[in-house]
């Protein structure tokens, strides 16, 4: 069994990984379970919940600079992908740019650019939003973007595809745009799914309705479990798996 202790920079920099990657509040690091762990097992002292923010932005800091130098390197296109998310709680929209790309090494590269709070899901704002993502990383040329089949998202990439080209010549956008707009092929799938169980609805409805009938009384639960197959037909244990 080997023993080894890492440095207080090394740990204190796992501290601010987990945070985010827990996605736990920066008052974890004051609580004082974290306290007696870090005790218990003779760690360094915890540092407070201002200097974790700190660190954790400069953190932030570092690794877009590092990832912008990447692309920067790179000098190809990158085609795009991006979705607009509503936060349960607060109902407040969120739009997700991520950059796909072929490294010198043939190895397939994503990096998320953009996290932009947006006011709507109107096609100007869809437009503005990623023309200014692709600004403040620099990126000029783009070969395609990915999105679902929203009205909106036509009406951004028709947009996005005109002013593209005037800010940053013909060059920007592959044969003038005209493969620019990629419709997301997961979500066509889902639409096809949902437009096929609307035939079935009635049946997936009866099973559903015995389903919650079973459950909502113990006793039934019960009776359930017990359930003597002896008497049920041969051919419909074969259908069911028994």
């Amino acid at each position: 069994m080997t023993i080894s202790k890492v440095s207080e920079s090394v740990w204190k920099e796992a501290t601010n990984e987990m945070l985010v990657l827990a996605e736990l509040p920066l008052a974890f690091v004051d609580c004082l379970a974290w306290r007696h762990f870090c005790s218990k097992v003779q760690m360094y002292k915890p540092h407070s919940r201002r200097k974790a923010r700190r660190e954790i932005v400069e953190t932030y800091v570092s690794k877009k600079a590092a990832m912008k130098k990447i692309i920067e390197n790179n000098r190809q296109r990158l085609s795009l992908t991006t979705d607009i998310w509503v936060c349960p709680n607060t109902a407040a929209s969120y739009m997700v740019i991520t950059a796909h790309f072929v490294d010198a090494y043939w190895q397939l590269r994503k990096m998320i650019i953009g996290f932009k709070h947006v006011c709507d899901h109107k096609g100007q704002t869809i437009c503005d939003t990623l023309l200014a993502c692709l600004a403040e990383w620099g990126i000029k040329r783009v070969f395609c973007i990915t999105v679902d089949n929203a009205t909106a998202n036509t009406s951004a990439l028709t947009k996005f595809k005109k002013e593209m080209m005037r800010l940053n010549g013909n060059d920007a956008l592959i044969l003038k745009g005209e493969y620019l707009h990629m419709r997301c092929a997961a979500h066509i799938l889902n639409l096809v799914v949902k437009e096929g169980l609307t035939e079935v609805n009635s049946s997936v409805e009866a099973i559903r309705n015995g389903i919650q009938y079973v459950r909502s009384s113990t006793p039934r639960c019960q009776d359930h479990m017990e359930f003597d197959l002896s008497h049920v037909r041969p051919s419909f244990k074969v259908q069911i798996g028994i």
